[in-house]
């Protein structure tokens, strides 16, 4: 009911504004999907955490107008959802085993202010969002059949309608002059949530989430956006290019036995990188890259279950990339690329009070990508892409000399500059 009255309130607002300090603002629709990233989650001061898996997909639908020439206005309806990777109830080394079941759902209404900037063919924009949200929460221990039968324990399940806000940042493309696309960040929180655990107790919790999105908009109306002025620079140039990102680890498996590194926080990463281009559309470059991963769970597989865990993975390497262009005349360069080279491994991971897995290895690497250049000048572009990072075999001995093979594979967001010499 209270998410009802916000939506006709808020809906009113936008309505209902004075259309005068715009002389001829444009209406949009706006399509979101992206990735997001749940922090762990406290529940009170029982000593219970979550920790959660990535969120996916996630996303809006938003309907908006321009006002002047650098200001948008927007109503947006959201969602977020986020599986539960482990949890802790309430307190312990031991990870509650959770499956699918299990997890925290949000619904939200926002109405957007949000502040836009021409650079080049690049539309930066940075904004705040208020509004209302509604939360489910749902905790439960996993059925078993094995050692012995048990059903279903069911914790916490519960929702609340609470006060939910976010803040934004990104960038714009146009592609015509009724379509433009758009790359944000945001991240989004809802505080004060009041939920009611399956014993009696009184839990407050706060939400929050990191994301990554792909907006899609048209615009219906008044002035379309503007066209993109800067050419690609001429083929046969060499351009240097930095970066900087967040990567999500996915649960790496071991060889021989049965464990695996079952949950890992957003890790940074970082890359440098030389490009020659070799024709119109082909490019080949080479590239010095460093992630690191935290590891937050050993899962040791039946019947022993889910250890917390604490440690990190660190990978540097060193790789020769193919890059594909697909629209090298334009200032909005989509491209894709593949790459292979040699990475050194470091893992380093404690459990249970005891070393788990100290040391390191080279092993071969490979990886896809995709992104796109966007001029901001002649020389000068911005660049955000998408990588898959895998490597393996990586070899490594237990502390107790027994040998043990894993993989490392590693989904990533980057941003950052290209300069042509």
């Amino acid at each position: 009911m209270m998410i009802r009255r916000a939506a006709i309130r808020l809906t009113f607002f936008l309505l209902l504004t004075p259309s005068t300090v715009c002389a001829a603002p444009a209406w949009y629709g706006d399509l979101s999907l992206g990735v997001g990233i749940a922090p762990d989650m406290g529940l009170n001061d029982t000593g219970a955490e979550a920790e959660f898996d990535i969120g996916t997909p996630i996303g809006a639908v938003a309907i908006g107008r321009t006002i002047g020439s650098s200001w948008r206005a927007e109503l947006e309806l959201g969602f977020l959802e986020n599986e539960l990777e482990n949890y802790y109830w309430p307190t312990g080394e031991d990870a509650v085993r959770a499956d699918a079941r299990d997890g925290v759902r949000a619904r939200s209404l926002l109405i957007n202010g949000v502040r836009t900037f021409q650079v080049g063919a690049l539309s930066p924009y940075v904004g705040l969002g208020v509004g209302m949200a509604d939360v489910r929460l749902r905790m439960s221990r996993e059925a078993t059949v094995w050692p012995i039968e048990q059903p279903r324990d069911v914790h916490v399940s519960d929702s609340d309608d609470t006060f939910a806000w976010q803040a934004i940042a990104g960038f714009d493309v146009p592609l015509d002059d009724r379509w433009a696309l758009g790359f944000d960040y945001r991240y989004w929180r809802a505080s004060d949530l009041k939920v009611t655990a399956e014993n009696g107790d009184n839990l407050k919790v706060t939400h929050s989430a990191h994301s990554a999105r792909v907006h899609l908009r048209y615009f219906f109306t008044g002035e379309p956006p503007p066209a993109a002025p800067y050419p690609t620079p001429r083929g046969g140039q060499w351009k240097l290019s930095t970066s900087i990102g967040g990567g999500w680890a996915m649960d790496s498996e071991f060889g021989k036995t049965q464990d695996n590194l079952d949950a890992f926080s957003l890790g940074p990463s970082f890359i440098l990188a030389a490009e020659r281009r070799l024709t119109r559309r082909w490019s080949l470059e080479l590239e010095l890259a460093w992630r690191s991963s935290d590891v937050e769970v050993v899962d040791f597989g039946d019947p022993l279950g889910e250890f917390a865990a604490s440690g990190r993975i660190e990978a540097t390497s060193l790789a020769v990339n193919g890059l594909y262009q697909l629209r090298p005349d334009r200032a909005f360069r989509p491209y894709l690329g593949f790459g292979a080279g040699m990475a050194r491994v470091d893992v380093d991971v404690e459990t249970l009070g005891e070393t788990y897995l100290d040391g390191r290895d080279e092993a071969p690497m490979l990886q896809l990508m995709g992104g796109v250049d966007i001029a901001m000048t002649e020389r000068l572009d911005f660049t955000t892409e998408f990588r898959s990072w895998f490597a393996h075999p990586i070899e490594l001995d237990r502390p107790d000399g027994s040998p043990e093979e894993v993989w490392h594979l590693v989904f990533s967001v980057q941003v950052g500059v290209s300069y042509a010499l």
